[in-house]
């Protein structure tokens, strides 16, 4: 599936990773965050905020038409937050 047109104007203005919602007209949302590292546990790392996102914004957004997008190394996917697994309790 190819991302919205409207995403593609974020590839270059955003750090190498970040998650986008997009609504069901097409209309894109700021980054719901953006990240400079994949992994590492501190607030520029895409795991960490991950987390905190969905145990604070995700709950109640969740049933309103978005879709998800992320962005990794200039490459859009679709994201799906109820694939992942629950929030840890530790974070």
């Amino acid at each position: 599936m190819k991302p919205p047109l409207a995403l593609e104007a974020y590839r270059d203005k955003v750090p190498r990773h970040a998650l986008f919602a997009v609504y069901e007209n097409g209309k894109v949302e700021n980054p719901e965050f953006v990240a400079d590292h994949w992994e590492g546990g501190n607030w520029f790392c895409w795991d960490h905020r991950l987390w905190k996102w969905m145990s604070e914004v995700y709950p109640h957004i969740k049933h309103k038409p978005i879709h998800f997008w992320q962005l990794h190394d200039k490459q859009f996917t679709r994201f799906f937050p109820s694939a992942l697994p629950p929030v840890p309790k530790t974070r």
